[in-house]
């Protein structure tokens, strides 16, 4: 990627990674015919440092909840309360997530500029993943997504359906 490119993205506030200017250099000397090229490391090393650009993170949401708050239930409640049943019959669900529209929240960026994100995208995929105790019970995943409209759930259909609104 020339340096005036680089910039240039900087300047519309488009986050640039290690991966992706890598890639792009292999791009353009892929252009210029130059043969055996490899982008290493060591180049984006070199690079970085002849154009005094660092790599900064941008910072997103803070925890919502500290380790230290819930300690004295996890060691003194939770205990006594999984007494009172088998390990086959205790569940555990968490969830997870893939924005798959984000832009990353690392980029390259020349020393002294300011690093600041614009508005995140919030397409995501989420899925719910839940299992027992022992391991004998592991639930099929439940995948969550967020669609405009889909035909077969039109009122002609949702009494019909399986889904829970």
């Amino acid at each position: 990627m020339p340096v005036a490119t680089f910039k240039q993205k900087r300047s519309l506030n488009i986050p640039i990674s290690g991966p992706l200017l890598q890639r792009q250099a292999e791009h353009f000397a892929q252009l210029a015919s130059i043969i055996g090229f490899k982008c290493s490391g060591g180049w984006l090393t070199q690079f970085k440092d002849r154009l005094n650009i660092i790599f900064k993170t941008i910072n997103g949401e803070k925890q919502a909840v500290r380790d230290v708050d819930i300690a004295p239930c996890l060691e003194l409640s939770l205990p006594e309360v999984l007494t009172d049943f088998e390990p086959q019959d205790i569940y555990n669900a968490d969830e997870t997530g893939n924005f798959w529209r984000l832009l990353p929240d690392e980029m390259m960026a020349v020393k002294g500029e300011k690093c600041s994100g614009g508005k995140k995208s919030k397409d995501r995929l989420t899925a719910l993943v839940a299992a027992n105790m022992d391991g004998s019970d592991k639930l099929p995943l439940l995948v969550i997504g967020k669609l405009r409209s889909l035909a077969v759930f039109t009122t002609s259909h949702t009494s019909r359906s399986i889904v829970i609104w």
